[in-house]
C-alpha cells in the first residue's frame, strides 16, 4: 500500500518517506519493495526538502556504479 500524508495541492513535496515504518532516503525504489506487500509512505509538505539530496541517495547506475544498494 501506498500513502502520502498532508497531501494536497499545496503539499507536494517530498519530506520523508517510510517502508514498513522504517526511514528510507533514497529517491529510488528496488523493485522487490514494489513487488512484495509492503508500505510505502510518504509525508508530503508546502515547501522542498533535504529528502533524497544526498549522494548516497541517488540512483545506481548498472554500467557506471557510483555505490551499489
Amino acid at each position: 500500500m501506498i500513502t502520502a500524508k498532508n497531501n494536497s495541492s499545496e503539499n507536494k513535496f517530498i519530506q520523508s518517506m517510510s517502508i514498513n515504518g522504517k526511514p528510507w532516503n533514497k529517491n529510488w525504489l528496488p523493485h522487490s519493495v514494489l513487488q512484495g506487500n509492503n508500505s510505502i509512505e510518504f509525508v508530503m509538505g508546502p515547501k522542498p526538502s533535504d529528502w533524497g539530496t544526498t549522494p548516497e541517495a541517488r540512483p545506481y547506475s548498472l554500467t557506471h556504479p557510483i555505490h551499489q544498494q
